[in-house]
């Protein structure tokens, strides 16, 4: 049986929404990290956070991992900082084809300011920034994780249309298939 097809990048690459699109047409399950952990603890990401911290949060992303079994080809959708734990990235190494979808930090906040604007309060790391707040932090957020984020196996520009990275993602996924 294959390994999953997992999907890590920044926030605003269209993890979630490629996934699900990929899910239907591939007819496989997806499971997003984020919604795990919202459904193992009765709680939305930022209430999580706000009331437990960020490290309770990434020990549940690495309980994850732990618990994580798969019967049949599967994509994960993860969080932003999901892979920067060691134990995490070598269970994406060992267990998943990992895909990084790669994204300027400019077009990644575009992207989260105008989701954030359909569902306000989701993103607990946008909290309380101005806009230039924001545009830095975005920045740093790239520059800290973009060396992780580059090991990976397979690397899709997610600058483009989410249909056109939508249209890589079918031929990797075919290609996974195959190994």
């Amino acid at each position: 049986m294959s390994k999953p097809l997992c999907l890590v990048g920044m926030m605003g690459s269209g993890k979630t929404h490629l996934a699900l699109q990929l899910g239907k047409r591939l007819h496989w399950p997806v499971i997003d990290t984020d919604a795990w952990i919202e459904h193992q603890t009765g709680s939305t990401i930022a209430n999580f956070v706000l009331n437990h911290g960020w490290d309770k949060f990434r020990e549940l992303e690495a309980l994850f991992c732990e618990e994580f079994v798969y019967k049949q080809p599967c994509i994960i959708s993860t969080g932003g900082g999901f892979p920067m734990q060691e134990t995490i990235f070598q269970w994406l190494v060992g267990s998943c084809h990992t895909i990084y979808l790669r994204v300027r930090p400019e077009l990644a906040l575009e992207r989260v300011l105008k989701d954030e604007q359909q569902t306000p309060g989701k993103r607990p790391l946008l909290k309380n920034k101005t806009e230039t707040e924001l545009s830095q932090f975005f920045q740093k957020l790239y520059l800290e994780r973009k060396e992780t984020y580059e090991q990976f196996p397979f690397s899709v520009d997610a600058n483009r249309s989410l249909d056109e990275v939508f249209r890589d993602l079918i031929e990797i996924a075919a290609i996974a298939q195959i190994k």
